[in-house]
């Protein structure tokens, strides 16, 4: 399958530290160099805090510079590109996107500091600039000079001179001159500007020299800090190239690439620097602010620096529609075990402090990939820092090639009703159709874990509203009536008939539990799980909280479930039941998997939640499954010696009211295709939600898809 878009992220580089991991980059660009990358975005990073005078705030950031030889943000700038240039060489076509972090908002601020501080010795300045401007005044006068002198001979010996070697060599000497002369009479207009404005300062010398302070006005203090951003993005340029695109500190970006439109900050929370667990949240509720006020919001929406790992968060654009928002919080790119040494040494910078809190609510340290292929199917692709560390070594295939493929979904709801206002093709039962029809043209999983709540039960503890009737059937003969009246041909009103009957069906509710448990048997077990199991794949069931909590305890879901498969294949089937819902630890295939329908936090989000729930419990795992909540997103926590991949399960449900009654929007819907390989850091995920499934429902395909 061909991609639409190929972006590269990176968080948190590190460069210039102690922590700082160049083997990774190393890794990465071995990584890289196969692939067609449309856009690089850094959060943060590329160069270090360097102060220019020590002081007890200023030594934290002193005491994890990787060398003595690094004791200026230009000598940092020439360090950093020896690490990047491999990995730009190697993305030649790509667009880099900087957006500065916290390090470089310090560097950038003593630079102004450093602009005032220039201003307390004006006399020698402004001399200073007089003797440069007569300099560059002669050169000038003398380029000029040897221009008129070189046309001059052209004009007398060469103008009929047809010898080639001869014109070529003219023509080269005359635009070598030109270009000096455009080159020096650009920098001689700076010069004899900011000659102007030093003047001026001049004027009020008396009070610099008797108080020590420069009388700073706004627009002198804009003119420094405008000096001060052109020289740092220099030193930025000299690292990543001049066709980069940076991001300057406390902004945020809204770019396009290929189309697709990208919000782009290292930090968007205005207040503070603190790393925030609730910093995607804040970021939802922004776009959701937006839409109500009708701006514009982007399909991916990229930060750095917060506490909570790598995440990947997925909402809706807007209520009932299906294009999505992947709000993606990007790992740091730094050795894991240097950092812990760092924070063992006392060491209290931001970089340090998000380890700290990550012990809490998790840390990452990695790169992703991240692709939007030509079916509207989202993947991304993480490895750990240690994991690109060894790939020079190990190689790339040794992770990519024969992984193991898991399919994870949840939240079937068998037998639910379907809101008549959408559309059909977003009915639970068609998006059911559409992914088996997906996983039948690219391939079978060798795992496939289903999360609970495939049927609906019936309702409980205020939660009614999910089951009701929206048109009885006297309105849909009369709806059938209409359409038999109208002036549509035989074949129109059919196929109106044909959608009619099917979204009737469709919102419908299967209230006999009994018959729920038959429909899944029929659209699910039987063409799909068996099918699965037959190919030699095995199946992990577990037990949701509608079918447990509505029978009291009395019957497990996930048991059921493994009751209507063919005993052919008991040896293939796991089950993770319990009272209210399932949860516990399976070991298939050597991985290490654990699965609970319903974590037990998600004031945050959603996978944060599963983050914190794994951390309390201290679960040793690969893999960590959790469902229930319908807002699906995932993400990756790791030390200096493993990692764990986290999910939340999207859901099959459609929009109803009793969403809107506990204060939720509508969630996405569809699964995942996961791909791993046990103990190694390194997972690609395929999300596979309505947006894209709705090339797949059967009939409805839209071709081609590659």
């Amino acid at each position: 399958m061909k991609n639409k878009i190929t972006l590269v992220g990176l968080g948190e580089l590190g460069l210039g530290t102690k922590y700082g991991y160049p083997e990774a980059i190393t890794g990465l660009t071995h990584v890289l160099k196969n692939e067609d990358i449309d856009a690089i975005i850094i959060t943060g990073g590329l160069l270090p805090r360097v102060p220019r005078v020590a002081s007890k705030r200023n030594s934290q950031y002193l005491d994890t510079l990787a060398s003595d030889e690094i004791d200026s943000i230009q000598k940092a700038s020439i360090e950093s590109k020896k690490i990047i240039e491999p990995l730009k060489n190697v993305t030649k076509k790509a667009k880099w996107y900087y957006a500065c972090g916290e390090e470089d908002r310090g560097n950038l601020e003593e630079l102004v500091d450093v602009r005032i501080a220039e201003a307390l010795d004006l006399p020698t300045i402004v001399e200073n600039l007089k003797t440069k401007i007569a300099t560059f005044s002669e050169q000038l006068k003398s380029k000029k000079r040897e221009l008129e002198l070189l046309r001059e001979e052209f004009e007398k010996f060469g103008k009929n001179n047809h010898d080639k070697n001869y014109l070529s060599e003219y023509r080269k000497r005359r635009r070598e001159i030109e270009n000096e002369i455009k080159r020096i009479d650009t920098e001689l207009r700076e010069d004899e500007a900011n000659l102007v404005q030093r003047q001026e300062a001049l004027k009020k010398y008396g009070f610099i020299k008797f108080t020590g302070r420069y009388p700073l006005k706004k627009e002198e203090r804009d003119l420094f800090l405008e000096e001060a951003k052109r020289e740092y993005k220099e030193l930025i340029f000299h690292s990543i190239g001049h066709d980069a695109n940076i991001i300057l500190p406390d902004s945020e970006a809204n770019i396009k690439v290929k189309g697709m439109e990208i919000k782009v900050a290292h930090n968007s929370n205005r207040k503070s620097d603190v790393p925030l667990q609730v910093g995607i949240q804040r970021r939802v509720m922004k776009n959701k602010f937006k839409n109500v006020t009708k701006e514009n919001v982007p399909e991916l929406d990229i930060e750095g620096h917060h506490a909570g790992g790598f995440r990947v968060y997925i909402q809706r654009k807007r209520r009932n529609v299906p294009e999505q928002v992947f709000y993606v919080q990007l790992p740091t790119l730094h050795h894991i075990g240097k950092l812990e040494e760092m924070l063992a040494e006392g060491i209290n910078n931001w970089d340090v402090k998000r380890l700290y809190e990550g012990y809490s609510s998790g840390y990452a340290s990695g790169a992703v990939i991240m692709r939007k292929r030509n079916d509207g199917v989202r993947e991304f692709e993480f490895f750990s820092s240690d994991e690109l560390a060894k790939i020079k070594d190990t190689g790339i295939e040794s992770l990519r090639n024969k992984p193991i493929k898991i399919e994870a979904l949840a939240d079937m709801h068998i037998g639910c009703t379907n809101e008549p206002s959408l559309p059909n093709s977003m009915s639970n039962y068609a998006l059911v159709e559409a992914y088996k029809n997906y996983q039948r043209i690219h391939g079978l999983p060798n795992i496939i874990v289903a999360l609970g709540d495939m049927v609906q039960a019936g309702p409980y503890r205020g939660a009614e509203s999910e089951s009701r009737v929206e048109m009885t059937r006297f309105q849909l003969e009369q709806e059938r009536a209409k359409i038999m009246k109208s002036n549509l041909s035989n074949e129109e009103k059919l196929k109106k008939i044909e959608e009619l009957d099917r979204s009737y069906l469709s919102y419908i509710p299967i209230t006999n539990i009994s018959e729920q448990k038959m429909e899944l048997r029929d659209r699910w077990i039987k063409p799909h799980v068996h099918k699965v199991l037959d190919n030699g794949g095995k199946v992990l069931l577990v037990s949701g909280d509608h079918y447990n909590k509505t029978l009291g305890g009395k019957e497990d879901e996930a048991t059921e479930i493994a009751n209507m498969i063919d005993e052919r294949f008991r040896d293939k089937v796991y089950v993770l039941k319990g009272n209210e819902f399932g949860t516990g630890k399976k070991v298939i295939d050597n991985l290490r998997i654990y699965a609970q329908h319903k974590p037990m936090y998600s004031n945050q989000d959603e996978v944060i939640g599963g983050m914190k729930h794994l951390i309390r419990i201290n679960e040793d795992c690969d893999i960590a499954f959790f469902a229930n909540w319908h807002h699906p997103g995932f993400g990756y926590i790791n030390s200096a010696s493993g990692g764990v991949l986290i999910t939340a399960l999207p859901s099959f449900q459609p929009d109803n009211p009793y969403v809107s009654a506990i204060g939720k929007q509508s969630s996405t819907n569809g699964f995942y295709n996961i791909f791993v390989k046990p103990g190694r850091q390194w997972f690609k995920i395929e999300v596979v939600t309505d947006d894209a499934l709705l090339n797949y429902v059967p009939g409805l395909e839209k071709k081609p898809r590659v």
